[in-house]
């Protein structure tokens, strides 16, 4: 350092000295790895797929233009007939058209498809699952959806049916049966109606075959020949 002023007295120099902080040192955690449990194999069933039955549910195609949609039959249609949208006045509930029915005082119509057979395999426990969309604001609506099977080798038959309801825009109606046998001689899926008044639209009709699952096998079984 320079020092002004007379004398030149004697300078004491203290070092200065910097403590660095300690550290405390950590020992490293050691993490167990983690434990695996083997779980015994088990049969899982796999869901069932289900095939669709019938054709032009959707009510989209009528090849001759005769208001019935192809695929389908009609019995008694007076006033019932094919409807397609309109810029103005929507009909379907999918694609562009559907089906209605309008009643009237000897109003007893009918609307139905027989299933194709020959390529289905169908066993005693298969399940059937009709579905379709129905829009009616008549309060007084009378109708249903049905299926009906008639089989080979049992004089019973299997009925079951969804009753059409009024409804605030299109609604979904579904109901299940079950097969007393794969013998089966016919197949129909029908529409009816019988209000005296008022309209329905039907919409996307579906008929769903699950087969029965026919037993599983544990995982590793043997299967014999």
């Amino acid at each position: 350092a320079r020092l002004t002023g007379g004398g030149d007295p004697a300078s004491t120099s203290t070092p200065t000295t910097t403590v660095a902080p300690s550290t405390t040192p950590t020992a490293p955690v050691t993490v167990p790895p983690p434990t695996v449990t083997a779980d015994a194999p088990t049969a899982t069933a796999t869901p069932a797929s289900g095939s669709e039955l019938v054709i032009n549910g959707g009510m989209e195609t009528d090849a001759i233009a005769d208001n019935i949609p192809d695929g389908w039959v009609g019995k008694r249609l007076s006033q019932d007939k094919r409807k397609c949208d309109k810029p103005d006045k929507p009909v379907a509930y999918e694609g562009i058209c559907g089906f209605r029915f309008k009643g009237g005082t000897e109003e007893k119509s009918q609307l139905y498809q027989d299933i194709a057979l020959e390529t289905l395999t169908l066993n005693n426990g298969d399940t059937l699952t009709l579905r379709l969309f129905v829009n009616t604001s008549n309060a007084a609506i009378n109708g249903n959806a049905k299926v009906s099977i008639r089989y080979t080798d049992t004089p019973e038959k299997t009925k079951f049916s969804a009753d059409f309801v009024p409804t605030t825009g299109y609604t979904s109606l579904q109901v299940v049966g079950t097969l007393l046998s794969g013998n089966v001689s016919r197949l129909r899926v029908q529409l009816n109606h019988k209000s005296p008044s008022g309209k329905i639209l039907i919409d996307a009709v579906s008929l769903q075959h699950i087969p029965t699952a026919r037993g599983l096998l544990p995982i590793g079984a043997e299967i014999l020949p």
